[in-house]
């Protein structure tokens, strides 16, 4: 079943200010996997200026890159 962004978004603000761990990274990668499987996140470009451009209108890939840079080299 698909969730809303603000769903998902909604348990990333949960995950995120918990204390490093295997079961914190464990969970962005989930919701990072649903971004993907949902809402087509994984895109590539090839200059930062379409990047940016898309990020601009594609609140699920925003949401997808906070939720990539949350995750730490302790996890």
């Amino acid at each position: 079943m698909k969730r809303t962004l603000s769903e998902i978004e909604s348990d990333f603000n949960e995950i995120k200010n918990q204390k490093g761990s295997y079961n914190r990274n464990l969970a962005l990668v989930e919701l990072m996997n649903e971004l993907e499987k949902h809402y087509t996140t994984m895109m590539i470009y090839e200059t930062q200026e379409q990047l940016q451009t898309e990020l601009k209108k594609n609140a699920a890939m925003r949401l997808y890159r906070e939720i990539s840079f949350a995750r730490t080299d302790e996890d």
